[in-house]
């Protein structure tokens, strides 16, 4: 199954119109492509990825 998690979160800040609150920098940021390692994970493996970020963020802010 392909993964179009990033064209649905493009599509998703494009909807809600999130960029009014990005700083201009960010858009002058040019990678380039050779310089990113993209490695397939399962639905599990992020799950628990994004999981364990969450509850980083949250231990930090509280």
């Amino acid at each position: 199954m392909p993964d179009h998690t990033g064209m649905i979160g493009g599509a998703l800040i494009d909807y809600l119109k999130v960029e009014r609150w990005v700083e201009p920098f960010v858009f002058q940021i040019n990678v380039p492509k050779d310089s990113i390692e993209e490695t397939k994970q399962t639905a599990k493996q992020r799950l628990n990825y994004a999981w364990g970020e969450t509850k980083d963020i949250l231990r930090i802010r509280s």
